[in-house]
C-alpha cells in the first residue's frame, strides 16, 4: 500500500489537536499519524519503508492505520491501472 502526502511549505509539521486529544485513538496511531504529516506532499510511502523506519511490526502499524482511518484521520483511495488492477 502507498501513501501519497500533500506538500509541507516548511521543516514543521502541523499535527490536527483533534488527534493528539482524541481519548479514542491510541498513542502508537496518534505517533503515527504525526509521523505521516511530517512527509511533504507527493511523498510516497509504503507499510514496509514505514515499518523499515520503526521498531514496530507490520500489524502494529497496520493497526495504527486502521485506527486513524476510523477516526477519518486518513483516507485510503484505491485507484485502479488501464488493465483493472488495482495499483494502490
Amino acid at each position: 500500500m502507498k501513501i501519497k502526502l500533500k506538500e509541507k511549505k516548511n521543516q514543521y509539521a502541523q499535527v490536527h489537536i483533534n488527534l493528539l486529544r482524541n481519548q479514542n485513538r491510541s498513542l502508537r496511531a496518534k505517533g503515527l499519524g504525526a509521523v505521516l504529516e511530517s512527509y511533504s506532499n507527493d511523498f510516497e510511502l509504503s507499510l514496509k519503508s514505514i515499518e523499515f523506519n520503526s521498531v514496530d511490526g507490520i500489524k502494529s502499524i497496520r493497526s495504527a492505520i486502521k485506527e486513524l482511518e476510523n477516526g477519518y484521520y486518513l483516507f485510503r483511495f484505491q485507484t485502479r491501472d488501464e488493465g483493472g488492477l488495482f495499483i494502490t
